[in-house]
């Protein structure tokens, strides 16, 4: 069995086909970890959603974007019982009906963060309230045992050693050298990592960066405006890169 991870896709369909039909091409096993963050931005999030969820393959774990879809989504839902919506006049008119709640909390924020493509494709498909609870109980953090550096810590956004901030949302470790294995994240584009001054002019930033004396990998390349992404072999860690050519306006 071979094991891989990739993270933050986007809703960035073109690229994701690349990847699944390259896993599905291999001749071996193998075991896929998305450190989430499968939709917003992207048009095609919600299916990549169902895609990963449906695939035993994948072992899904949630991100910030899976996390503000989810509360958009109860809060609509919520608001649409109360106001006697019916699923059948959502189905047929999701971006109306998403629209004219945009200005409660959860919903607004999740558009915002670019969440509306999400909400509306899973309006259309009926609202299902079990991919919600599916997505609810994405685990956030999982640890492998590791021939060489002892374990993987993984998670979306990594987290302080004392597991003390949120591992959907931080950004406090950066400065914080991992021990007692090597962390994995994704969330926080490389590019970004240098506004955090964690590292200076890195060599590529669509690619992963080893940062911290090489005990954490921050491998989000910001693959919906870069057009770049890549699958981390988690044995030897192995770069795989696929790229698309940017959309003409």
């Amino acid at each position: 069995m071979t094991y891989f991870c990739f993270s933050d896709i986007h809703g960035h369909k073109e690229l994701f086909d690349k990847i699944l039909n390259w896993l599905n091409g291999r001749t071996d096993e193998w075991k896929c970890y998305f450190l989430g963050d499968a939709c917003d931005r992207g048009e095609f999030g919600y299916s990549i959603i169902k895609t990963l969820l449906a695939d035993n393959r994948f072992i899904y774990m949630k991100g910030n974007h899976e996390d503000l879809f989810s509360r958009a989504a109860k809060q609509l839902k919520q608001r649409w019982l109360e106001d006697g919506i019916t699923k059948a006049m959502v189905t047929a008119d999701p971006e109306t009906y998403i629209m004219n709640y945009y200005w409660y909390d959860e919903v607004a924020l999740h558009i915002q963060n670019g969440g509306l493509s999400t909400l509306i494709a899973w309006a259309a498909d009926g609202s299902p309230l079990d991919i919600i609870g599916k997505i609810d109980r994405l685990p956030k953090h999982i640890i492998l045992p590791h021939e060489v550096w002892g374990s993987l810590d993984l998670s979306h956004a990594g987290h302080l050693i004392d597991e003390s901030d949120d591992l959907l949302w931080s950004r406090e470790h950066f400065h914080e050298k991992w021990r007692g294995g090597r962390m994995i994240h994704g969330h926080t584009p490389v590019r970004s990592l240098m506004k955090y001054e964690v590292i200076i002019n890195p060599a590529a930033t669509n690619r992963p960066a080893f940062y911290q004396d090489g005990t954490k990998i921050c491998i989000d390349t910001a693959c919906f405006s870069t057009n770049f992404i890549t699958v981390l072999n988690l044995d030897t860690f192995e770069q795989h890169c696929f790229h698309t050519e940017p959309k003409e306006e």
